[in-house]
């Protein structure tokens, strides 16, 4: 994938956010073949993937301690 089709895949509305995540390491496998990155899906999947659980978590973790406090534990 190109970096323009991957800020599609994340609705993003810079393609700059891409590049500074391959310059950032986010994406492990970047080919770069005459100054023109690609990027593979695999890597964008687990991005994404990555990213859903680390939102998801903190909403789990909230769930918990307002059971705890309203228990009065």
């Amino acid at each position: 994938m190109t970096p323009e089709e991957v800020a599609a895949y994340f609705r993003l509305r810079r393609v700059r956010t891409v590049y500074e995540w391959i310059a950032e390491g986010v994406f492990p496998n970047v080919r770069c073949i005459k100054r023109q990155y690609r990027i593979p899906k695999t890597d964008v999947e687990a991005y994404d993937e990555r990213c859903r659980v680390a939102t998801e978590l903190p909403k789990v973790v909230l769930a918990v301690k307002r059971r705890v406090i309203s228990k009065g534990v």
